[in-house]
């Protein structure tokens, strides 16, 4: 068999796969996103700041983001392990959790960027002002914090 064969295989696997299919076909749509923003950023700046992925990138990231805490519910909660350095564990169920609000603020940021949305966001006067000037102190105390250093 040769390799071309096998790493489309791999690509279908990987993929296309029943299991946990939604996640797996936005971290795919995501990848096309970054590869395509990455592509453009290169080529012409201008239309890449132009262009729709600015934002749909990061609300992609957000989604991706919403499946996993609905789906990944298995995942082991409340330990001091996170699984980042280590082979023999997972990411904790907290991790993804806290991954909300940072794909969350990502996408606020994205979207103030954007002038059609930055002029809406600028007649909300509390979301703006929250998500501005104040997203640590309003929003980050109800998401699960977890640390590298407990890791090492």
């Amino acid at each position: 068999m040769t390799t071309a064969v096998q790493y489309f295989r791999g690509f279908i696997h990987l993929f296309f796969t029943r299991r946990f299919i939604l996640h797996r076909l936005v971290g795919l749509s995501y990848l096309i996103q970054m590869f395509l923003s990455i592509i453009l950023f290169i080529a012409d700046y201008d239309l890449y700041n132009r262009s729709q992925l600015v934002w749909t990138m990061p609300l992609t990231g957000l989604l991706q983001t919403v499946i996993a805490v609905l789906t990944f519910t298995f995942l082991k909660k409340g330990t001091t392990e996170q699984g980042y350095y280590g082979d023999k564990y997972t990411m904790t169920y907290e991790f993804i959790c806290e991954n909300l609000f940072y794909s969350g603020l990502l996408l606020f940021q994205a979207m103030y960027y954007e002038p059609y949305f930055y002029e809406m966001l600028k007649m909300m006067f509390i979301p703006e002002l929250v998500m501005v000037f104040l997203p640590y102190m309003v929003i980050r105390p109800f998401v699960p914090k977890t640390r590298f250093r407990t890791s090492i």
